[in-house]
């Protein structure tokens, strides 16, 4: 009861002073921030959004004096004029008409820089060729007084049927198409026949990869050049049937350059002569 009669008391003094009361009122918002700047308080002195701006250039002032796209294709690289149009929005017809129009320039350059390169390359790899292959000796050919093929010079890359017996470097025997011991005695051939066999075993005999090419024919003489598969020298070789009733076929193979053949001329007439004695030739071995 005690308790309850003071704060009655307490009640009627509050209701005689309001400005007591009022004061005794603390804002819970007000301690909050007692010693810090409210909110309002924080930003007086900042300014605002729109006086922040002020002073800066706006997007079209910012690319006053920097060159368009169009300006800018002969300073970039190819490969980029496209990525430059697509950057800065410039799909127009007259930026694309440009566009088409570099892009051919640059194709057409491109186009005749292939062609000069490839057109460099041909004509070294044609002096390289020239240069390996030589130049073919004006006594390729049948000699007049006495009717022969041609003699070898002192280099040990020839061998010839018109050579003398003892010349054991150079000399190498005749071929006979109609040996006595063979179709000779029973179907000889003619020289048509034995002409038309000794080209089928020229075009499909290749030794050691030497690349053939018929260069000269007539009726009793045929000239070849066989050519190395890697560095593209050229070898001369030739066959002939002398005038008379003899079935005999006297040739001469020779290399071009160099002094000394490696045997590869002996080991085509081998070649040869193995792939003719099936067709019933006959000749002497070496």
């Amino acid at each position: 009861m005690e308790q309850y009669r003071r704060h009655r008391s307490l009640m009627h003094s509050s209701r005689g002073s309001s400005s007591m009361a009022t004061l005794s009122i603390v804002s819970p918002l007000s301690s909050r921030y007692q010693g810090r700047p409210s909110p309002v308080q924080h930003q007086q002195g900042r300014p605002s959004p729109v006086q922040h701006h002020q002073g800066r250039p706006s997007p079209a002032q910012h690319h006053q004096g920097r060159p368009l796209p169009v300006q800018h294709l002969k300073e970039r690289p190819f490969g980029t004029v496209s990525m430059q149009f697509k950057e800065n929005h410039c799909f127009n017809s007259t930026s694309m008409r440009k566009l088409h129009r570099i892009s051919c320039q640059e194709r057409d350059s491109d186009s005749a820089s292939m062609r000069a390169l490839e057109s460099s390359e041909k004509h070294s790899m044609e002096s390289f060729k020239v240069g390996r292959s030589g130049t073919k000796p004006n006594y390729i050919c049948v000699q007049k007084n006495p009717p022969s093929l041609a003699l070898c010079p002192a280099t040990q890359n020839c061998i010839s049927t018109a050579e003398e017996l003892n010349d054991l470097s150079h000399y190498v025997p005749p071929w006979n198409y109609n040996p006595e011991d063979g179709r000779g005695r029973k179907k000889p051939a003619s020289k048509q026949q034995a002409m038309s066999e000794l080209l089928e075993v020229i075009k499909t005999t290749k030794p050691d990869n030497f690349m053939p090419q018929i260069v000269e024919k007539n009726d009793d003489y045929v000239h070849v050049e066989y050519e190395s598969p890697i560095l593209g020298f050229v070898d001369d070789v030739e066959f002939w049937f002398p005038p008379g009733k003899r079935p005999i076929v006297e040739y001469r193979s020779a290399s071009r350059l160099g002094n000394y053949d490696f045997d590869i001329n002996r080991k085509r007439i081998k070649a040869l002569r193995l792939a003719l004695e099936k067709k019933g030739w006959e000749s002497v071995g070496y």
